[in-house]
């Protein structure tokens, strides 16, 4: 079971469109899934969006739900979501939407870094994400 929590007395954490992110998920049973750092290219491995921080975040997030979907999870299973961009303030206008909309009520816990530069000097986001599935 996930319970997503915002316990008084700690700042509400809101997105662009004014939802708020859990501070806090408690999970009480269940099997955790890591998903390693997905980026914005296809399964041949094309970059997606050169310079275009709205369609590499909605690449990266498609990819995220592949992974998902690959383990019997989907948006909703997500606990924890760790994003990478080297340019924050691109994130917050184009990627934070698409993220907001991959995750709907069902929010993450979220941190967001800005970096230099990523592996690929190319891509401008990299998202990492654990969630949790009922036990099999």
């Amino acid at each position: 079971m996930i319970e997503r929590l915002s316990p008084e007395g700690l700042y509400k954490l809101r997105d662009a469109g004014g939802r708020a992110y859990p501070q806090v998920i408690r999970v009480s049973q269940g099997t955790q899934i890591y998903l390693s750092g997905l980026v914005a290219v296809d399964a041949d491995g094309n970059l997606i969006g050169e310079n275009d921080m709205a369609a590499q975040a909605t690449a990266v997030y498609e990819n995220i739900g592949r992974a998902l979907a690959a383990v019997g999870a989907g948006p909703g299973n997500a606990v924890s979501c760790t994003v990478f961009a080297t340019d924050l303030d691109s994130y917050r206008q184009h990627g934070s939407p698409v993220a907001a909309a991959f995750f709907g009520e069902s929010r993450p816990t979220s941190t967001v870094v800005e970096v230099i530069r990523l592996a690929d000097p190319r891509y401008l986001i990299d998202v990492q994400v654990i969630a949790v599935v009922d036990r099999e």
